[in-house]
């Protein structure tokens, strides 16, 4: 896996055999404030465009931002849209370990109704990219 992008808060990584983007929260992110919130997508845009994934790894095991609703809204106006756009086929999420955090962040994704995406989310890792790559083991 190719390491695209490193922040104190987030790092991208590439596989470019399976086709997937992961997107690892740091401990660090309840320090994250909205405006980089949303430069942080902007950038994981920009690596999706470059890059072509067919599927998004979020492991948000360690996300710990609350995300206010008008960032819930930005997200699902302009975010998951380029998604589409971009011809992301999955997304998948690992929990946050903190509960609150983890149902802003379900609440911010269900907000969209319609998705041409799949989206699921799992406890842990593995359960995650087995269901990227059902065909594959992942051990």
């Amino acid at each position: 896996m190719l390491q695209v992008f490193e922040n104190e808060f987030v790092e991208l990584h590439f596989d470019a055999y399976q086709s997937w983007l992961t997107e690892t929260w740091k401990t660090t992110s309840d320090y994250l404030s909205d405006a980089q919130f949303l430069e942080l997508q902007q950038i994981k845009l920009l690596k999706i465009m470059e890059l072509s994934p067919e599927c998004v790894l979020v492991d948000s095991k360690h996300f710990f931002m609350m995300i206010a609703p008008h960032i819930q809204d930005w997200f699902n106006e302009y975010v998951l849209p380029q998604y589409v756009e971009l011809g992301v086929q999955k997304i998948a999420f690992v929990r946050s370990l903190d509960l609150f955090s983890q149902t802003l962040l379900e609440e911010t994704i269900s907000r969209r109704q319609k998705h041409s995406f799949e989206i699921e989310y799992f406890d842990e890792l593995y359960q995650a990219q087995s269901w990227l790559m059902p065909e594959m083991v992942i051990v």
